[in-house]
């Protein structure tokens, strides 16, 4: 994340949320998975941008929905979701509508290979905390997404190139 202007093509631009903990906190019209539209039940919600979380933090009903499309086998004792490895390059893209903008996110991002052992792979997604309703999204989501973050102006701008500082 960078203070300035995007340099390359803009996917979308977000308004900070006021909130009370002074989070870069916007709002998400909807949320996609490929060419699975599931805007019905993950409409118009608060997503808090966060370099400190390992994770991307959704409903629980989000995170069933994705592990049942990528043939999840099971949920480990630490809580990932096991998937298929293959999917972490032929899993569908969770699309992110912002302003009339889309954001993407590859399943590159959203899974991981365990260190220990590669033949094993997971969610990068975790269960929101209970009673919390705005996603989190963390270090998966900030990897894939180039954001620039706007102090003056209170904006966040998603785009595929660096911020000029």
């Amino acid at each position: 994340m960078r203070e300035g202007h995007i340099l390359g093509q803009v996917h979308a631009i977000a308004d900070v949320t006021p909130n009370k903990d002074n989070y870069w906190q916007f709002q998400v019209h909807y949320v996609g998975y490929g060419l699975f539209d599931i805007n019905d039940h993950y409409r118009s919600f608060e997503a808090v941008l966060s370099s400190t979380s390992p994770y991307i933090h959704a409903p629980l009903e989000f995170i069933e929905f994705i592990s049942a499309n990528m043939k999840s086998v099971e949920e480990s004792k630490s809580g990932d979701y096991i998937v298929d490895c293959n999917q972490r390059v032929l899993g569908k893209d969770i699309l992110f509508f912002v302003n009339g903008g889309r954001v993407s996110l590859k399943a590159l991002y959203y899974t991981m290979r365990d260190p220990i052992n590669p033949k094993i792979c997971a969610l990068r997604i975790r269960p929101l905390a209970e009673g919390e309703d705005r996603w989190i999204l963390g270090i998966p989501f900030l990897e894939a997404v180039d954001v620039c973050l706007g102090l003056k102006s209170k904006t966040i701008v998603f785009g595929d190139r660096d911020c000029n500082a």
